[in-house]
């Protein structure tokens, strides 16, 4: 490992959130897949709508799930991080089969600190939605929820199914459909990364 390799390891996340330009969301001009994502969640809520209207924020990170294969978000508890882009984002995945630019997506992981908390609650979450959703039992007519197993079918008959895994259980080897996943979200947990190991709270 070269020096340049060593100073990139052990750089701290403090001193990578100072680089970060917040004034640069200021002048946020949301993808059409940002816009298209937030529509979908008014849709999934109908009338009721969302509890709160959708931040900057949550426009800034769809625009990067849209244009990176590989992110990590680091933000502040209670910025609805979870629900955008775990939570709404399997549904999401779920209705249409897959996301623009990234393709399309059959099997999914989700990784956060053990099951029987972060994994179930998200089932919790999901099955709530989902069974409070006009929208999405029309266009994902069939569903079957486990603790740690969550699959749809939509309208057009693709499948998609996520497992959700505790951050000590091993995924190794895991396969769906007879394959592996092509999405994979991972939260509240120790984080791995060039810059080294970091401690990620949900």
């Amino acid at each position: 490992m070269g020096s340049m390799e060593k100073v990139k390891a052990t750089r701290e996340l403090e001193d990578i959130i100072k680089e970060v330009d917040y004034l640069s969301l200021q002048k946020q001009m949301p993808s059409s897949f940002a816009l298209e994502f937030i529509t979908f969640i008014k849709m999934v809520n109908g009338e009721g709508g969302e509890e709160h209207k959708s931040p900057i924020i949550h426009l800034d990170m769809l625009d990067q799930v849209a244009e990176h294969d590989e992110n990590l978000f680091v933000a502040f508890r209670g910025s609805a991080k979870t629900t955008a882009l775990h939570e709404y984002m399997f549904l999401y995945i779920a209705t249409y089969g897959g996301i623009p630019k990234f393709g399309e997506v059959n099997v999914a992981i989700y990784v956060s600190d053990t099951i029987d908390n972060g994994v179930k609650s998200m089932r919790q979450n999901l099955e709530f939605r989902y069974n409070k959703s006009e929208f999405l039992q029309k266009y994902i007519p069939w569903v079957k929820f486990t603790d740690v197993r969550w699959e749809f079918k939509n309208l057009e008959g693709k499948s998609f199914c996520v497992r959700g895994f505790g951050a000590s259980t091993g995924v190794r080897g895991f396969k769906e459909y007879g394959e592996r996943p092509t999405w994979c979200h991972e939260e509240g947990t120790i984080i791995g990364s060039d810059f080294g190991t970091m401690k990620v709270e949900d």
